[in-house]
């Protein structure tokens, strides 16, 4: 006799053997029970959750004989030992048409269903028609199946399964009973999985059982192929390793490796690393789930000590969850997330993998918000215990114990969206800020925005805060400065190319009737210099902020470098330090100012832009 696949081998044969799918097993044999047989339903779902074969039982239930052949109704429990149970088994009932829609969606195909549902069944009590992947059937071929679905002879079903519900239009959906089926758990799995290896008198670890049940993502099918592979390399005393070698993943000491390098914050060992992994053979998509996979058990086992012990037999999560915060694992995993999807863009995989662990190092020297807060609050907790606390309960002193108590951002170092770093900025390429004056982080747009208290909680009163007003500067000049969110807001709306010229700008004088603003950026200084119809929407802006007749002020650039060192000698402590870079060529207006006053202040103040009423 041929081999039979394990995934067909143990195909289930009755609704008690489907694992996970209760809510559908037990309302359609409710329905058989009952007499309450509808002619069309809607198999949906992932791949390898049992859709089809619970298609095929429903149509061997529908015309189950009994063990005896004198069952004159359907049976909810089909006997699997009749002519009917085993034909449909066999395919090749008559009366069970199974067609795939992948390759004959085509109206043509429709049409030989449509006649033949004329004809009343042969064999059997009911005509089955099977369509799988339904979704893929041609839109013609939809319209002619429509109305024959609607209303079909007696004693005719019509199942349909389809991964892809959204791509079948509302029509036909609403004819049908729709089930939904439910990806399976990872212990619903490895149940499965054990049950076939003893079935296979075969000797496979927990451990192996447990990591073929989280590589399935859900589908049983998808399981017994992985384990079918993995037998076929070695049947007795299968190891983790065993895997790791028929499936090329990476193995518990490499991601153990991995772990303590990023907690060391060791560039090159990094770059080491990454060389092994590609010396291997290893696939890189692989390893950033694998990475993503043991960086969420450290996750969970943080936020849940109870999940400590069952972690520590399968690798060594229980070791690691003292050597980052939960905050700085969500940033990582969500890296390693975006990294796994740019390897399907590009094939310089080596690269990708190199960028992405030194950006997970970056990332690891940029302490969130509840980091921070949580050094500068008192210590809560008796710190005692060898496993932390949840989130927001734990010791500071084992949470933290990363976190300088003196952070030192450097602005060269800030990691960009794409994995890379930023240029340096023109002016200031680091500055020191204290813990205990940070309020909050903002990393929208892959810029760091360090916000502080108020000035007077700065106890460091000998050190000049950059962009700050003197202590005698005019009331005209500190109103526009602290209304200057708003002129970003207005330039938003009237010019989106100008909105990066307004961040970077910063008004520090007036000289006269004009506003002297300070740029980082020498390109925007020389653009605002040769462009007299940008500098004249950023004057506009300005006086309308200020509520001044239109002509009242104008603006001057300078560049960071030409500011008067006089001013620096009296500038006070500043409220926001912001480290920003922004290019964008030129300030044109895009929309006309809004009429209403009202609409107008409401979009200075929140932000936001004017849509077409069409």
């Amino acid at each position: 006799m041929a081999y039979v696949s394990l995934y067909r081998k143990y195909r289930p044969q009755t609704f008690h053997d489907v694992i996970g799918q209760a809510h559908v097993t037990t309302t359609i044999q409710n329905a058989i029970s009952s007499q309450t047989v509808t002619s069309g339903y809607l198999f949906s779902g992932t791949r390898g959750t049992a859709k089809t074969t619970c298609a095929r039982i429903l149509a061997k239930a529908l015309n189950c004989v009994g063990y005896d052949g004198t069952l004159s109704v359907p049976n909810p429990t089909p006997c699997c030992v009749c002519g009917p149970c085993i034909s449909i088994a066999n395919s090749s009932f008559v009366d069970v048409i199974e067609m795939d829609a992948a390759s004959h969606g085509k109206i043509d195909d429709v049409r030989e269903i449509v006649g033949s549902i004329m004809y009343p069944p042969m064999e059997g009590r009911y005509k089955v028609y099977i369509i799988d992947e339904a979704h893929q059937l041609s839109r013609d071929a939809m319209d002619a199946f429509l109305k024959t679905l609607e209303e079909p002879p007696d004693r005719v079903v019509f199942i349909l399964a389809t991964t892809e519900v959204d791509r079948l239009p509302i029509t036909i959906a609403s004819r049908c009973q729709v089930f939904e089926f439910r990806r399976g758990s990872v212990p619903q799995i490895s149940s499965r999985l054990s049950h076939v290896v003893s079935l296979e008198d075969a000797s496979v670890d927990e451990a192996v059982i447990l990591a073929i049940a989280k590589a399935a993502e859900g589908s049983y099918r998808d399981s017994l192929s992985i384990l079918e592979q993995v037998l076929a390399y070695k049947r007795h005393n299968v190891t983790i390793n065993d895997l790791s070698v028929v499936l090329g993943t990476v193995n518990e000491t490499s991601l153990s490796d991995i772990i303590a390098i990023l907690a060391g914050r060791d560039a090159s060992k990094a770059f080491e690393f990454a060389g092994e992994i590609m010396s291997q053979g290893k696939d890189v998509r692989q390893f950033f789930r694998s990475l993503n996979s043991r960086l969420r058990d450290i996750l969970y086992a943080r936020a849940d000590t109870s999940r400590n012990e069952a972690l520590t037999g399968t690798n060594g999560v229980a070791a690691e969850i003292r050597l980052f915060t939960p905050s700085e694992l969500v940033r990582m995993m969500g890296a390693v997330t975006q990294a796994e999807v740019e390897t399907r863009l590009s094939n310089q995989h080596q690269l990708l993998l190199e960028l992405t662990l030194l950006q997970l190092i970056e990332s690891l020297s940029i302490p969130s918000v509840t980091d921070m807060r949580l050094v500068s609050s008192p210590q809560r907790g008796s710190g005692n215990s060898d496993v932390p606390a949840p989130a927001g309960t734990s010791d500071t002193s084992v949470a933290h114990e990363h976190v300088p108590k003196l952070l030192s951002v450097d602005a060269s170092s800030v990691p960009h969206k794409a994995g890379l770093v930023q240029p340096a900025p023109t002016n200031e390429t680091r500055q020191e800020i204290r813990l205990d004056e940070i309020d909050s982080i903002n990393t929208d747009d892959g810029l760091l925005r360090v916000q502080t208290v108020s000035p007077e909680s700065n106890t460091d009163t000998n050190q000049p805060v950059l962009n700050a007003l003197p202590d005698d500067a005019p009331e005209i000049l500190v109103k526009l400065k602290k209304s200057w969110q708003a002129v970003v807001n207005r330039m938003a709306i009237r010019s989106t190319s100008g909105v990066p010229f307004v961040r970077d700008a910063v008004p520090i004088r007036l000289q006269g009737n004009a506003f002297v603003l300070k740029l980082s950026n020498a390109f925007f200084v020389e653009r605002m210099q040769a462009n007299e119809r940008g500098r004249k929407l950023v004057e506009d802006i300005i006086n309308k902020t200020l509520d001044v007749p239109e002509g009242t002020y104008s603006v001057k650039c300078v560049l960071h470098d030409q500011v008067d060192e006089a001013t620096r000698a009296h500038v006070r402590p500043r409220d926001t330090l912001e480290l920003q870079s922004a290019v964008q060529p030129e300030l044109e207006t895009n929309a006309p100012d809004a009429d209403d006053h009202l609409l107008d202040q409401v979009i200075a103040v929140f932000g936001g832009k004017v849509l077409d009423e069409d």
